[in-house]
C-alpha cells in the first residue's frame, strides 16, 4: 500500500505542500486472496479543502494448475489403453482453487492394437479459467516371438526299395 501512496501525484492551483494519506482500505491482510479490493485515499491542502479518491485492486489468479502423474505408458501390442488408464492416474492442484481439479482428455493419437509411439494431450482448468496441459507418451511394442507352422506334405516309403536324397525331395 506505501509503494501504491509513493505513486500518487496531487496538485493544487494555490499550495504546493500537499499532505496524501490513507483514508480507509481493506486490501491488507487479502493480498494473497483472488477478489476486489480497495483504497481510499485522502488530499487535503491544509486550508479547509480535501478530496477522498477510491482505487479499486484487483488480485486475480493467472496462475494454472499444476498437473503431475504418470506421462509415460508402456505396452504390449495385444493389450490397449483406455481413456481413463491415462487419466486416473493424474492428479491436478492449484495454490489458490483448493478444490479437487478434474483432468480431462483433450486428444490421443493412440490407435488400438498398432505398434508405434503415440501421445495423448490432458489438460486441468482452475476456477478462473487457467488451463494447464500435459503430454502423456505411450509406446506401443510386439516383442511376441513370431511362431511359424510349416505344413509338411506325407511321404509314402516302399519298404523294399531304398530311395536317394533327390527322390525324398
Amino acid at each position: 500500500i506505501l509503494a501504491l501512496l509513493d505513486q500518487i501525484v496531487a496538485t493544487d492551483n494555490y499550495t504546493d505542500d500537499l499532505e496524501i494519506s490513507i483514508n480507509d482500505e481493506n486490501y491488507s491482510g487479502n493480498e494473497q486472496s483472488v477478489g476486489t479490493y480497495f483504497i481510499e485515499y485522502m488530499i487535503d491542502d491544509f486550508n479547509g479543502n480535501a478530496i477522498t479518491i477510491r482505487q479499486n485492486i484487483h488480485v486475480i489468479d493467472d496462475v494454472p494448475p499444476e498437473i503431475t502423474g504418470q506421462f509415460y505408458h508402456y505396452l504390449e501390442v495385444e493389450n490397449f489403453i483406455r481413456p481413463n488408464d491415462m487419466l486416473s492416474p493424474m492428479k491436478a492442484t492449484d495454490a489458490i482453487d483448493k478444490e479437487p481439479i478434474k483432468v480431462y482428455l483433450i486428444s490421443t493419437t493412440y490407435v488400438k492394437h498398432m505398434v508405434g509411439t503415440f501421445n495423448a494431450i490432458v489438460g486441468a482448468k482452475d476456477i478462473y479459467g487457467n488451463e494447464a496441459t500435459a503430454e502423456i507418451i505411450i509406446e506401443v511394442k510386439d516383442s511376441t516371438a513370431p511362431e511359424f507352422f510349416i505344413k509338411i506334405p506325407q511321404i509314402n516309403l516302399e519298404p523294399s526299395h531304398v530311395y536317394s536324397v533327390d527322390e525324398l525331395l
